[in-house]
């Protein structure tokens, strides 16, 4: 074996000489270890789960969770027990990555609806807040309304430990708005217990999803009345320990009300989106922000200098794990769609993706995901996206879920022996100089590529490299083992 390790690496070091690989291309070479195009069937791309084992994506009326990167279908559940259909923008992962919680369309169609949990394994759906009325909304109809009291329960947010959920409950008493709470139920069942009042009388004030900080120390979340211009719109800082809240940011004549997409894991940074100006204003100016919780300055997100030109814009953003860069999609850039990672303090920029089908943030709070092991989706339509691999990144908090269950095991490792035929499974597969994502990469593979085992494969960085040769180019290097199947 270390004979074979020698011959391959002298091949190698022959490849990069005379294939005309130098160290500057090396350093320059994109970070992406591999790059995925995955369509759902009639569902939309929901995001990864934070450990990156899975994969949601839902419609109205069906929530399915796969396995990632085989897209094996995990569970699939059927949403009809939601009176009111699915309210897609408030679904999100567990930060433990073994459950998701749903909210129901109320303030749409006008109907009661609850708060869900569904297991991401089994697709076991509890309902948490059952109020025993699932009946349509008739204000000034004291007959009908005579005795009950329900809620619109809208706007969830996962504790850091996952053992609880916060959410944005509005009240109906006889058929009367009775206000908007906040509240908090255990992600296990149980009582609710109201945090602060946002309004005694008025209804969804609270209407866009809120965010915990990942040390649980405080809670943001977003006001929205009738009158969007009113000055209690926009974004707030609720003090767990002392149970006091301050506006930080107010509505903007401009863009309009804000929304809270993500906040960083060091709880300093807030990435901040308006919804209006992005249908309003045709997206030709900024409509995503970076918002510094310390000094509570607004940045506007726009496209590296490189790939801006007159009409081009960020249509998507996230931040990565460890809090020092930001993921942007790029649209009506050159060449249109594009991905890039962009240093928060330097704003220095690396292109992850030179040209995508297609850049979108699903719902104005589910923009990409990124996660500490290196997986990243981005949405391409509502049916649609790219999955990429780059090296992981350390998070402040890494929350270590379950093995995905019934697995179909990716082809193992000691299946391939020299001589063996693998066949590539994925377009854009890297095939790298070495046996780590961090080499130069000698080529780029396409699905279908035939490539000739040249011997065991080695482990390294927890992942499995495989020591091929492509068969028509005869261009010698390393592939990760789950990115072919055997021929």
């Amino acid at each position: 074996m270390n004979r074979l390790k020698s011959v391959l690496r002298l091949a190698f070091a022959f490849a990069l000489v005379w294939g005309g690989v130098g160290v500057e291309d090396a350093q320059d070479a994109s970070p992406v270890l591999s790059q995925q195009s995955i369509l759902f069937d009639n569902l939309m791309p929901l995001g990864l789960s934070p450990d990156g084992n899975l994969i949601a994506a839902a419609n109205r009326i069906e929530l399915c969770t796969y396995q990632v990167p085989s897209m094996a279908q995990q569970m699939c559940v059927d949403l009809e027990p939601l009176d009111a259909g699915l309210r897609v923008g408030d679904v999100s992962w567990s930060p433990d990555s073994t459950r998701l919680v749903l909210t129901e369309d109320s303030f749409r169609i006008l109907r009661d609806g609850d708060l869900w949990v569904v297991d991401a394994l089994t697709g076991e759906l509890t309902n948490l807040t059952d109020d025993g009325f699932n009946d349509n909304l008739s204000i000034g109809n004291p007959e009908k309304m005579a005795g009950t009291t329900f809620y619109f329960d809208v706007a969830p947010a996962w504790s850091p430990d996952s053992e609880s959920i916060t959410f944005s409950r509005t009240t109906f008493a006889n058929g009367e708005r009775a206000g908007n709470d906040i509240v908090t139920i255990p992600s296990a069942g149980g009582e609710p217990e109201v945090l602060l009042n946002v309004s005694p009388e008025a209804i969804g004030v609270a209407f866009f999803p809120m965010r915990w900080s990942t040390d649980g120390s405080v809670l943001y979340y977003v006001l929205t009345p009738v009158q969007r211009s009113d000055p209690s719109t926009g974004i707030y800082r609720f003090d767990a320990a002392t149970g006091t809240s301050e506006q930080l940011l107010g509505f903007s004549p401009d863009f309009g009300a804000p929304a809270i997409t993500e906040i960083s894991p060091a709880g300093d940074k807030m990435l901040v989106f308006y919804p209006t100006a992005a249908v309003t204003l045709g997206a030709f100016d900024p409509i995503f922000w970076l918002f510094d919780l310390e000094t509570l300055e607004l940045e506007p997100l726009n496209p590296p200098g490189e790939a801006e030109d007159e009409l081009g814009f960020v249509a998507a953003a996230a931040i990565s794990p460890d809090g020092e860069s930001l993921l942007i999609g790029t649209r009506r850039t050159t060449p249109n769609f594009q991905l890039w990672e962009v240093a928060i303090e330097s704003g220095d920029a690396t292109q992850l993706v030179e040209s995508l089908s297609a850049v979108v943030s699903v719902e104005p709070t589910i923009g990409p995901s990124w996660t500490a092991s290196g997986r990243i989706f981005v949405a391409s339509d509502i049916h649609s996206g790219t999955l990429l691999e780059v090296p992981p990144r350390e998070s402040p908090i890494v929350a270590e879920g379950p093995e995905p269950s019934a697995s179909p095991p990716a082809v193992a490792s000691a299946e391939f022996e020299a001589g063996d035929r693998a066949i590539v499974a994925s377009n854009g597969v890297p095939l790298h100089a070495a046996p780590t994502g961090l080499s130069p990469a000698v080529g780029l593979l396409d699905a279908g590529v035939l490539l000739t085992v040249l011997g065991p494969a080695e482990e390294a960085e927890g992942a499995f490299w495989l020591p091929v040769q492509e068969m028509e180019t005869r261009t010698i290097g390393f592939v990760r083992v789950e990115l072919v199947i055997k021929g």
